[in-house]
């Protein structure tokens, strides 16, 4: 497998990760914010531990995190590309 093709699937995958993190972020955000709201009308208290809030916070710091771990290695897929072809010259 050449560095062009491991790097298109690897971009392919990052931005289908990317996407159905940020579907999971709205979803569970929208959620928690009906949850919240809800109980703050009710003046009950809801911690911030609760399910909704974790799952929100596991989609959140997915979108943000996961596309840069893929980034960071598709930077090294390139970065061996270049002294392959280096090398080869």
């Amino acid at each position: 497998m050449n560095c062009t093709t491991l790097y298109s699937a690897i971009y392919t995958v990052r931005n289908l990760v990317r996407r159905a993190a940020k579907l999971f972020a709205w979803l569970y955000g929208i959620q928690a914010g009906i949850l919240f709201g809800l109980a703050a009308v009710a003046d009950q208290p809801m911690p911030f531990t609760s399910s909704p809030a974790i799952r929100f916070a596991v989609a959140m710091a997915a979108f943000f995190l996961l596309p840069r771990a893929f980034d960071a290695v598709l930077r090294r897929i390139a970065a061996a590309a270049q002294i392959a072809q280096m090398r080869q010259a």
